[in-house]
């Protein structure tokens, strides 16, 4: 449930910022946003550590969002608005 939860959030986010995120993609909690510009996971990656969110940044413009099977719909909640910060900060 928490898994389709913040699926759903991510394609949210790739509506929101269709120029931004190329493709999201998930299984469980396991979640990936794939990026228009390559170079924009790293930029991702740091301004969401910036903000207290740790992502895992791959090859070809992936970024892994690997939360704890525990997590809490609070924590998931909290996560996403991160996202969302970070992806309109990246698209100012």
């Amino acid at each position: 449930l928490k898994g389709m939860l913040l699926l759903s959030a991510l394609q949210q986010l790739h509506t929101s910022y269709p120029e931004l995120i190329k493709s999201v993609r998930g299984t469980g909690l396991l979640c990936a946003l794939e990026f228009s510009i390559p170079s924009l996971a790293g930029q991702f990656t740091r301004a969401c550590a910036e903000s207290g969110l740790l992502v895992v940044p791959t090859r070809n413009g992936i970024v892994r969002l690997i939360p704890d099977l525990l997590v809490s719909r609070s924590d998931l909640s909290e996560a996403v608005k991160i996202l969302e910060y970070t992806c309109a900060g990246l698209h100012a």
